[in-house]
């Protein structure tokens, strides 16, 4: 029998735990203009929610972005970055035509991505193994001992789950006791499928008493025990994204070339927002 208690495993869980989903849409340099610009279909954000981040990164100037149909305009930056958060109201239109980034001459497109601001499903880490070598149980013999103590030294919690990784040709079942190898305390007793490997009990606090105060008994019919481990939930959460836009109060003109000042009539662009002077 082999403990393997591994510590670098809670550092890796924090690292999961602050980083956002991300999907990049559109990676590589390609020239911009006001009329077709580039292109990215709504199957591509198919899976995008309410609250979900596009982020836009262009080379030498401003750009605009917009969902294709209905023509809307999500956001025009005079920035060479820019975030629009989707709203309840652009989600369906983005989904369904796509969107569209354009921009001014030299204006050059880097990368598009969507960032995810919704929770992410929760993932199954292995914190810790208490029994990695095989051991066949034929028809209910032998009965596979783990010792309590070992969960106590695992950090064990409640809603943790003990994960068995098995091997059979079918027709076997798994039973797990605690304090007695016996028909006393069966915490769980399942039927095992010859076409899955793992089996899962999720622990409670009085299962993890019963089983630290003495071992956890593992019988059955027909299957080897390759492994024993004990499995945690990590959620994995998203990071906060600011959207507000830089403020520097350059002018650009509608095609995306920088100013000098104010024109004396017509369109232009400061701060991400579009004026006219008549």
């Amino acid at each position: 029998m082999k403990r393997f208690f591994t510590s670098t495993i809670m550092f890796f869980m924090c690292c999961v735990f602050m980083s956002a989903a991300t999907t990049v849409l559109f990676e590589g340099k390609q020239a911009l203009d006001w009329n077709d610009g580039v292109q990215i279909e709504g199957t591509k954000l198919a899976d995008a929610q309410v609250g979900d981040v596009i982020v836009v990164t262009t080379e030498n100037g401003g750009f605009k972005l917009v969902a294709n149909y209905p023509w809307t305009e999500l956001l025009v930056s005079s920035e060479s970055t820019g975030n629009y958060a989707i709203t309840t109201e652009t989600l369906e239109t983005i989904k369904s035509s796509g969107i569209r980034v354009q921009g001014g001459e030299e204006v050059n497109l880097l990368k598009v991505e969507l960032t995810s601001e919704a929770p992410q499903p929760a993932e199954k880490t292995v914190v810790a193994t208490l029994l990695d070598t095989p051991a066949t149980i034929g028809n209910w013999a032998p009965t596979v001992e783990v010792a309590g103590s070992l969960f106590a030294e695992a950090g064990v919690k409640e809603g943790d789950f003990v994960r068995i990784n098995y091997t059979t040709e079918g027709d076997a079942q798994i039973q797990l006791c605690a304090n007695s190898p016996e028909w006393h305390n069966i915490l769980n007793c399942t039927d095992l499928a010859a076409s899955k490997t793992v089996f899962e009990m999720e622990l409670t606090a009085q299962m993890i008493t019963d089983i630290s105060a003495d071992k956890l008994y593992i019988q059955g019919k027909n299957f080897t025990i390759n492994s024993v481990q004990i499995v945690r939930e990590v959620a994995t959460a998203i990071s906060h994204i600011t959207t507000s836009a830089k403020t520097d109060n350059a002018i650009y003109s509608i095609d995306g070339r920088k100013l000098n000042a104010v024109p004396q009539h017509g369109l232009y662009i400061m701060n991400g927002k579009k004026h006219v002077v008549r």
